[in-house]
């Protein structure tokens, strides 16, 4: 369960802290995760998640005001979050499906540490944008490079001015500007490239009401946000 939601979490927030206020929209953008590592160990677990079709893919759906993402292990949903930025709370579930049964967590964000994680706080970053352009689902996209001055973790964004998320957080990088359609990052040895493979800028016919709900589901066990949260950040 800890290796899940740790994955799930790292690239799910790395995505969201770098969305940017614009003018109001709505939209869901499905990305492809391409894993590779250097260690022959983590690399044959790649390879055989993908002879066996369960390599990740993540969904992000965003609305003016929330944005919801889940994560899937092939066909079969991994994880799921929702973050309600106008109230300040939101849940992230997992499903751990290792064992014989599968078991249900669920980390729940209260006001309080949602502001924690998700806050106004300028984080100790230097970013540069660099010349570097590339075309994404026919957005032209510019390349940015995002590191962390403590760590010296170096992370990579190609973003695209011509989406639009519209209010739900406000960039932590000074200089990081546009929607990220492609994010590059190494964790535990494994290189994670993140890319959108398709974009729809409308939510018609969605049950929004369901869809961005932060009441955590029943039969869930409550998992304290910190014990997972505090290790993802940067």
């Amino acid at each position: 369960m800890k290796v899940i939601m740790k994955l799930i979490l790292v690239i799910c927030l790395t995505l969201v802290r770098t969305l940017s206020f614009a003018q109001s929209s709505e939209g869901i953008v499905t990305y492809k995760v391409i894993e590779s590592s250097t260690d022959e160990y983590e690399q044959q677990l790649i390879e055989m998640r993908k002879a066996f079709n369960l390599s990740y893919t993540k969904v992000l759906t965003f609305r003016e005001d929330s944005v919801r993402f889940d994560m899937y292990l092939g066909q079969t949903v991994a994880s799921y979050g929702v973050l309600d930025f106008a109230k300040k709370k939101g849940i992230i579930l997992a499903h751990d499906l290792r064992g014989e049964q599968e078991e249900k967590y669920v980390a729940i964000l209260d006001e309080k540490n949602f502001s924690d994680l998700l806050g106004d706080t300028i984080l100790d970053y230097e970013v540069k944008a660099e010349k570097e352009k590339k075309t994404i689902l026919g957005y032209v996209c510019n390349k940015y490079t995002v590191i962390n001055k403590q760590g010296g973790i170096e992370r990579t964004y190609w973003t695209t001015d011509q989406i639009h998320c519209s209010n739900f957080y406000e960039p932590r990088f000074h200089g990081l500007a546009g929607f990220p359609l492609e994010y590059e990052f190494v964790q535990n040895s494994v290189k994670y490239t993140i890319v959108a493979t398709e974009f729809k800028n409308s939510l018609k016919g969605k049950d929004t009401n369901s869809l961005f709900s932060t009441v955590a589901p029943e039969n869930y066990q409550v998992v304290p946000v910190y014990q997972l949260i505090n290790a993802l950040l940067w």
